[in-house]
């Protein structure tokens, strides 16, 4: 049974109509703002997802290396790690983590390979076997328990890679 006659309404168990109580415009908002919500989260999941297209690498420009020059200014930079140690500036240790930098990084700007990057497995694999036995000579005593102790023999190989690379 409805009643729709508001005198039947008064007459009930309070005796009085309670007038409509007004809802405050804040929620109105707050609930537009979370309907909305929802298919603002679907498109920023789905652009932050989405695979991306390849990008063309840019184009690799060649400049000529002066391999003398370089051989030059590597030989510098080895003979510096030598006076450094002697100086008492670099341990064994540094002085060996250097050593492995400087062949490194002659063999990526000798060949564009990226020498400097690659672990010692993946710098194996290239031709420069030279490089890659310096490198595991210097590899015991940069991350070995023991402190190195002759910086000498890493700089005696760091040069021959260096002074016979063709």
């Amino acid at each position: 049974m409805f009643i729709t006659d508001a005198s039947v309404l008064a007459s009930a168990d309070t005796g009085t109509i309670m007038p409509v109580v007004p809802y405050s415009v804040i929620w109105l908002v707050l609930g537009i703002l979370l309907v909305g919500a929802v298919p603002l989260y679907y498109l920023l999941v789905y652009a932050l997802t989405r695979p991306r297209p390849e990008r063309e690498p840019e184009p690799v420009v060649e400049v000529p290396v002066s391999v003398p020059q370089l051989q030059h200014d590597y030989l510098v930079r080895v003979d510096g790690i030598r006076h450094r140690h002697a100086a008492g500036e670099l341990t064994p240790r540094r002085a060996h983590a250097e050593l492995s930098s400087a062949v490194r990084d002659f063999v990526a700007q000798a060949t564009g390979v990226e020498a400097d990057k690659m672990t010692l497995t993946e710098l194996r694999r290239t031709p420069y076997v030279g490089a890659s036995y310096a490198v595991a000579e210097f590899y015991p005593l940069v991350f070995g328990v023991d402190e190195a102790r002759s910086v000498d023999h890493g700089v005696d190989a760091a040069k021959q890679v260096i002074s016979l690379w063709r």
